[in-house]
């Protein structure tokens, strides 16, 4: 990072606009009680998508029967999973992290990883607010129909 980026991020933490990304990376089966758990909380803004992923053990592997031929390693390279990105104030992270913890931990393999990232700026695009007004966690309702 450089020098004259690391002072402009020093200067948004001073003025308390410091902010964070959280990228959350959760079972399918478990977005929906995350994105609940999440709004009752105040954090009703976020981004999803779903994604194929794996981790340490290289995704899943069984043995397969076929007649004759006695096991066959079979497997998918691959899990579907749920990604999660929410922007929030700095004072907000650790309340964040706990609720997405607490409704994706099982205690097994593939419960999901969190991922907290600095972001250095953000602006709403229809009010040019900047820093900490757009992460606001008052939802808005828009009477417009426009996507």
């Amino acid at each position: 990072m450089s020098k004259g980026v690391q002072q402009m991020l020093n200067a948004l933490a001073f003025m308390g606009l410091e902010m964070k990304e959280i990228v959350a990376l959760i079972r399918l089966g478990k977005a929906k009680v995350t994105k609940q758990k999440l709004a009752e909380q105040g954090f009703v803004a976020y981004t999803e998508k779903q994604v194929l992923g794996r981790g340490k053990q290289l995704g899943l592997h069984y043995l397969g029967v076929n007649e004759g031929e006695g096991p066959t390693p079979l497997g998918i390279s691959f899990l579907p999973k749920c990604m999660l990105a929410i922007f929030v104030n700095d004072e907000d992270v650790d309340q964040a992290v706990r609720v997405i913890q607490d409704a994706n931990k099982t205690g097994d393999i593939g419960d999901g990883k969190i991922f907290v990232c600095r972001a250095e700026d953000v602006v709403r695009i229809r009010t040019d607010e900047r820093g900490d007004a757009p992460l606001s966690r008052t939802a808005e309702v828009s009477t417009s129909a426009s996507v």
